[in-house]
């Protein structure tokens, strides 16, 4: 068969031009489109040679770098779209615009998680409890396209309460999330919950305490963004999506808090990052985003200490509890190493409380690092 060195040339032209674009392009560090930090382009050692780690590094940088890189992710999608495709990086196209991120339980984890738990409970004395949230495939199972997979998340969650000790109370907020479901209760572009749906969650853990939550009715709603696109839709890359709003709901005048972040030394007097609405990454309005440790100081007047042990669900969580404790201490185990049962003795806490998303549950959540 001849080949046609016309089209032959053109084709390496093409390759050449793109190369050298990528090579005289300058590095984006970070992608707004995909929500995520771009592969650099690695630095040559001989080590890095003769490992492999240079070519393999050098390859996805060349991905990462690709001149108008967002511009051909966008194509792709709306390629896939015309040919109805209803799935990318595990996230579902589902119905009324929600991207619904596929659930794979791991019994393995939920049960190693759920001991670490009793362990800590047993070990430190607290009353302790175990806040695990749906996410919203599991709530929405009807917005999911026909046939999608997903696995069952109640089922999950039940698994974990069998395995838990009498040392530890596991919350139910499956009932307070279905009946209101048809409010905005998660965001559809984002794995997050939103305010509103943190808030029947907080109501349920009040209720089972036996404690009053703060009425609904008393909480100003507030719309801070009208144009949040989330973790989902950075993966899906869905042009045509509508973004989701940010509502916050908190009384009038707003709670007095002072708020410190220890491993940066800055201490500010409000829960919210205003600066976090003209960035990306909207959701770390709440809380400032991701912290080892958080120390909240309230005006509840009352000396009661609770320790937050969390993923980032927790974030529009907790300002609620604000209205319950004078002492919110908020660890996140992903960036803390320190012993979480020595912190909470050292800092006189009264109780515990362990929240985690369904999903971040069925892995390993660095729950390991209670043992210590």
């Amino acid at each position: 068969m001849r080949v046609n060195r016309n089209q032959t040339a053109i084709f390496l032209l093409l390759i050449f031009g793109l190369s050298l674009g990528s090579l005289l392009t300058p590095q984006r560090v970070f992608s707004p489109r995909e929500n995520r930090y771009l592969t650099q382009r690695p630095e040559l050692s001989l080590q890095g040679l003769l490992s492999g780690k240079f070519m393999s590094d050098y390859e996805q940088s060349v991905t990462d770098q690709f001149p108008g890189r967002d511009a051909w992710v966008l194509l792709k999608m709306d390629l896939e779209r015309l040919l109805h495709k209803q799935e990318s990086k595990g996230i579902y196209f589902g119905k009324d615009d929600y991207l619904l991120e596929r659930y794979q339980m791991d019994k393995k984890w939920l049960s190693q998680n759920a001991n670490y738990i009793n362990s800590f409970a047993e070990r430190t004395g607290l009353p302790t409890a175990l806040l695990l949230a749906p996410t919203a495939i599991a709530i929405y199972p009807e917005k999911l396209p026909a046939g999608a997979p997903s696995d069952d998340q109640l089922a999950a969650w039940q698994l974990v309460q069998s395995g838990l000790s009498d040392a530890v109370n596991i919350v139910g907020v499956w009932p307070l999330l279905l009946a209101h479901k048809n409010e905005s209760i998660y965001f559809r572009t984002d794995h997050h919950w939103t305010m509103r749906g943190a808030y029947y969650a907080y109501a349920a853990l009040m209720q089972q305490q036996a404690k009053t939550p703060v009425p609904l009715s008393d909480l100003q709603s507030t719309i801070v963004s009208n144009n949040f696109f989330g973790t989902h839709y950075a993966k899906a890359s869905l042009r045509h999506l509508q973004p989701d709003q940010i509502e916050v709901l908190q009384p009038q005048p707003a709670p007095v808090v002072t708020v410190h972040y220890p491993a940066d030394n800055v201490t500010r007097d409000s829960l919210f990052d205003n600066a976090y609405l003209e960035q990306v990454d909207q959701y770390a309005y709440f809380l400032g985003g991701n912290h080892g440790l958080v120390q909240i100081h309230t005006a509840a007047d009352n000396g009661r200490s609770l320790l937050v042990v969390k993923d980032s669900y927790a974030h529009a969580f907790i300002p609620f509890l604000t209205a319950h404790y004078e002492y919110i201490h908020v660890l996140d185990l992903r960036y803390f190493s320190l012993s979480p049962s020595q912190y909470a003795a050292e800092q006189g806490c009264d109780e515990a409380l362990f929240l985690f998303s369904m999903t971040q549950f069925s892995s390993s959540a660095n729950l390991h690092k209670l043992s210590r």
